[in-house]
């Protein structure tokens, strides 16, 4: 969706342990919340994220999850804060909790000009509609650290945030965890007048553990914390890069034939191919991320 930051190295989904051992009659399912932002105003358009969010809809649906968001498509924070509130009320523990999100993300410093830039610069942000602005409004939009609290109060274990988003990496929490990059990455996710302009509060230094830890949710993120994510119609119908991969999972990512796609194999099936097909066909490069622990859970069914 910006500009690629250079090259990346491979991780592996190694540290999930799964202990998503299935009966024959299991059905995954849950409540997903799904959101596409392509109503930006100007240079910040995107033309391929509410396709994503429809998709991943529909899919999800087909795999027995309710998605209940009020608005798929350019949603505002309100409507996301809503929803999650929603979700709280109708989860069961036996449900699996989903929340997806394609659109713009970053990076932003937001302490005063004369504050030092503490463990907890930057922040990471995805941007509802409406919380693209200058000044930044901060208040309008979702940081790593607002979507934890949000999700913290969901009566369920297994929950899973997927973000096809720049620098969205960040919103993994530090430990453990298989976002690394290289000391040499610098940034290169300028993507218009309102990055050029934020740029002054961007700052890159190690996260807060406080993001979004693995023992909250499991986030799969599209890129790394200092890289973009990108859309294309390379390989066919417009979508972001990773979602075009992730939403073929439930039938290509089975790698042990039981019948069920589990978080680990979803993640393997998503990375390998953004590496062996995006990476090698353009000079774009990234990498999605996953974080760790010992949690692998059933995602989907054949």
């Amino acid at each position: 969706m910006k500009r690629s930051t250079g090259p990346l190295f491979a991780l592996a989904a190694a540290c999930l342990v799964s202990n998503s051992c299935a009966p024959a009659d299991y059905v995954p399912g849950g409540i997903a919340l799904v959101y596409g932002m392509s109503g930006y105003d100007g240079d910040l358009y995107l033309d391929y994220t509410d396709d994503d969010a429809l998709a991943m809809a529909a899919l999800l649906e087909e795999q027995g999850y309710t998605v209940l968001s009020s608005k798929i498509v350019d949603a505002t924070k309100a409507d996301i804060v809503g929803d999650i509130e929603t979700a709280a009320s109708a989860l069961t523990p036996d449900d699996t909790f989903i929340f997806y999100y394609s659109g713009h993300g970053g990076q932003v410093y937001s302490g005063g000009a004369d504050e030092p830039h503490g463990a907890d610069a930057p922040d990471e942000y995805i941007f509802p509609i409406g919380s693209l602005s200058i000044p930044f409004s901060p208040e309008l939009a979702i940081s790593d650290d607002d979507l934890c609290e949000l999700i913290a109060g969901l009566p369920v274990s297994r929950k899973v945030v997927i973000l096809d988003s720049c620098n969205s990496g960040g919103f993994i929490g530090d430990q453990p965890e298989i976002d690394r990059n290289p000391p040499s990455l610098t940034d290169g996710s300028s993507g218009g007048g309102f990055f050029d302009a934020l740029s002054a509060y961007v700052y890159y230094s190690k996260r807060d553990p406080s993001d979004v830890p693995f023992s909250e949710a499991v986030v799969i993120s599209a890129a790394g914390e200092r890289e973009s994510s990108y859309e294309s119609t390379l390989f066919g119908p417009g979508h972001g890069v990773f979602t075009y991969f992730f939403l073929q999972t439930p039938y290509s990512a089975d790698a042990d034939g039981d019948g069920y796609v589990t978080l680990s194999e979803a993640y393997a099936y998503a990375a390998g191919k953004v590496a062996s097909e995006w990476n090698r066909s353009t000079n774009m490069d990234f990498l999605p991320r996953i974080s760790g622990g010992s949690v692998d859970f059933v995602l989907f069914g054949r």
